[in-house]
């Protein structure tokens, strides 16, 4: 079963649609980097609830899933506009153990 709860919430809530600034490039970038993050199982994405739950409720997200764009992710500044403490900016890291090509944690570090 493929999830991702990060773009449910990337293309159907508000309050983190308005965190993102550049959230139509953001966003588009994001299906992307799924779909290269899918990898051999991207044929076994459209089937998905989550990607059909995704497709009938957001047209951002059928937009760029149909687009079938696939991009690698890559360490970046991201912005977000909070509500309180205004523009943030922060560098966008994936690490990976070499033992463990799989397992991942992307981590954002404040950048100046």
């Amino acid at each position: 079963m493929i999830r991702s709860p990060s773009a449910w919430l990337v293309f159907t809530d508000p309050y983190v649609r308005d965190l993102l600034p550049d959230w139509e490039v953001t966003s588009r970038r994001f299906v992307a980097e799924f779909r290269a993050e899918a990898g051999p199982r991207l044929g076994d994405l459209a089937a998905s609830p989550a990607i059909q739950r995704l497709l009938a409720t957001s047209a951002a997200f059928r937009t760029a899933w149909q687009d079938h764009h696939i991009e690698g992710f890559a360490s970046r500044v991201r912005v977000f506009d909070h509500p309180i403490m205004g523009m943030r900016h922060f560098e966008h890291h994936r690490l990976a153990p070499a033992d463990h090509p799989d397992l991942h944690v992307v981590i954002y570090t404040p950048s100046c």
